[in-house]
């Protein structure tokens, strides 16, 4: 029997009004992990993605045919929010799994553990939410630098 099997036959042993707060309850559990459901955006090189959540709890990015989840925890959030900040002339982003140039948000998150792949999706929601921008130099190749906006 899994979670959701055991919670659904305890929820059927409960009298209508708690069953009604248990609902309420769900209501809010949805709202505050983004309630307006799957949302939709792009990477940096125009892939689309999926992705819920939020800064503050973390992001879940739904990625390619199949929606392989590529969970950014918050904590990984903030470091890269940081190191952008920390960077006034901007710093590379650096996604590259096995190779990310060296002192690149990539290189950081790598050191940590954490794959540095997951900036394709953390930095265009940074983005979205004017907190930096992101832009590559003229040559086509050339990696991206990520620039803190002074009017986040």
């Amino acid at each position: 029997m899994t979670a959701r099997d055991e919670l659904i036959a305890k929820i059927r042993r409960l009298p209508e009004p708690v069953v009604q707060q248990v609902n309420d309850y769900v209501d809010f559990l949805l709202t505050k992990r983004g309630g307006q459901g799957m949302r939709r955006l792009q990477t940096l090189t125009g892939k689309p993605f999926k992705y819920e959540g939020n800064f503050i709890e973390g992001i879940t990015a739904y990625v390619g045919e199949h929606g392989s989840r590529m969970v950014i925890k918050s904590g990984t959030i903030e470091r890269a929010r940081l190191a952008i900040q920390e960077n006034p002339d901007g710093i590379l982003m650096g996604p590259n799994r096995t190779d990310p140039p060296p002192n690149s948000l990539g290189a950081m998150l790598q050191r940590e553990g954490i794959t540095p792949q997951q900036l394709c999706y953390l930095i265009p929601l940074l983005k979205e939410d004017k907190f930096c921008d992101a832009f590559r130099e003229k040559k086509k190749g050339r990696p991206f630098l990520v620039k803190f906006t002074e009017n986040a």
